[in-house]
């Protein structure tokens, strides 16, 4: 399944829903439900804000794939250029720590920074 978020903050949490839901349907165990929630929200936010500038009009993409392997797989990718590379968190009480909580609630996470996007994939199995 796959679909674009427009509309700012307001839009985030909705979409982390859906996204959810969809993975869910997809096979996704629901006692992972609510870590996979969290994740993709703090995902989002980091897309709206850092990589798309916090322009609600700027799209961010979503995409559910569930894996033959059991694997299932969420992509989100902002329209912007992203961080500094190599930047993942920030200093101790401060903010920026965004990526490694989402991080911390999936199986696996990987962020590629282009020229025009950042993409983030999170990774639960499934089975």
């Amino acid at each position: 399944m796959r679909f674009t978020v427009r509309g700012g903050p307001g839009a985030l949490r909705p979409a982390a829903a859906r996204t959810v839901r969809a993975a869910l349907a997809a096979g996704l165990d629901p006692a992972r439900g609510a870590d996979l929630e969290l994740a993709v929200h703090e995902v989002l936010a980091n897309a709206h804000e850092h990589g798309n500038g916090a322009d609600p009009c700027r799209p961010i993409d979503v995409e559910v794939v569930a894996e033959p392997t059991g694997w299932l797989q969420v992509h989100v990718r902002d329209a912007g250029v992203g961080g500094a590379p190599g930047a993942v968190a920030a200093e101790p009480g401060t903010r920026g720590r965004g990526l490694v909580l989402a991080a911390g609630l999936v199986d696996r996470m990987a962020v590629e920074r282009t020229p025009g996007s950042t993409s983030v994939t999170l990774a639960v199995q499934s089975r």
